[in-house]
């Protein structure tokens, strides 16, 4: 069987397009789905397994310039397990840094936006960046 690990430290667990579109769709044909977000960060409960086929695991969520845990827990998270998944996709433009020294191959990156206009509108993100 078929394993991903599904990763964000910015999006609501609950996010229609990674939970009830992405994540329900790798189930349904047979995949099994770890789900790493920031369930605590907006305060919801977890438990080791949620559906069938399905595991989650709380990261620290980023919001605005607090994004430094967020990143810290992705990138030990990738280093650590990466290699257990046959692909790990992520979900916030900025996992990438989580995803630089960690040793993964098998990374893909969900670009659901317009990353240069969403570059502009994050006023988080330094000027000289």
């Amino acid at each position: 069987m078929p394993s991903i690990l599904v990763v964000t430290t910015v999006h609501h667990p609950g996010d229609a397009r990674i939970r009830y579109r992405q994540i329900e769709t790798l189930l349904r044909k047979g995949w099994r789905v770890t789900y790493a977000a920031p369930f605590r960060g907006y305060g919801l409960a977890t438990r080791e397994q949620v559906a069938p086929g399905l595991s989650v695991i709380n990261l620290p969520r980023a919001v605005g310039r607090r994004r430094l845990a967020g990143l810290r827990s992705a990138h030990q998270l990738l280093k650590h397990r990466a290699g257990e998944f046959d692909l790990v996709l992520l979900h916030d433009p900025e996992l990438l840094i989580s995803y630089i020294g960690a040793g993964a191959t098998n990374v893909v990156l969900d670009v659901h936006e317009d990353p240069a206009a969403a570059i502009e509108a994050k006023e988080w993100i330094p000027r000289l960046a």
